[in-house]
């Protein structure tokens, strides 16, 4: 009898689990649910010497898949580096059954906000922060992703304009940034 009640538990179990994949499929891995890439935008004179820059963060959002705007962040793992308040886009309204009422994203989005530097543009360590669900019922508990973003050679060597008098300088063009 303990052999049969364990046979159905297991049934039950599996059931519930492929009932929460979406179209019967297993549910997909965080980062392919809600694949992250990053861009660092040119900077441009602040008239202090020094040089704003700024990231994008795209997020490619699964079918089926949604993230939470109040959940999502981004800060510099690595000192020196700053990252200013993320500007979110608008989303849409979403009445959850945990969180209440709050603002999701579907499909493709950017979020974007300001870097600072305490000396030349150099490689850092991003951590995006995440929480999302399955339109199935499967919500993914808070995520931390850290990747490291390079920084081109002659950008990081760049001298900034207080080093070079003033004199008209490259603004800072980065093409290539590493994605978690």
């Amino acid at each position: 009898m303990k052999r049969v009640t364990a046979l159905i538990l297991v049934a039950l179990v599996t059931g519930l689990v492929h009932a929460a994949a979406p179209s019967g499929d297993e549910p997909l891995d965080p980062d392919q649910a809600f694949h992250p890439t990053a861009r660092l935008i040119a900077g441009e004179p602040s008239g202090k010497g020094t040089e704003r820059h700024g990231i994008d963060i795209e997020y490619r959002i699964a079918p089926g898949y949604y993230l939470y705007r109040d959940r999502l962040g981004m800060e510099s793992a690595t000192p020196g580096v700053t990252v200013g308040a993320p500007n979110f886009p608008v989303g849409e309204d979403h009445e959850d059954q945990y969180f209440g009422k709050q603002v999701i994203y579907r499909g493709e989005i950017a979020v974007a906000a300001k870097l600072g530097f305490d000396g030349p543009p150099r490689p850092f360590d991003l951590t995006l922060k995440l929480q999302g669900c399955a339109d199935a019922g499967l919500c993914y508990p808070p995520q931390r992703w850290t990747s490291r973003v390079e920084v081109a050679a002659e950008d990081a060597a760049a001298p900034s304009a207080a080093d070079t008098g003033g004199a008209e300088r490259k603004g800072f063009d980065l093409k290539r940034l590493l994605s978690g």
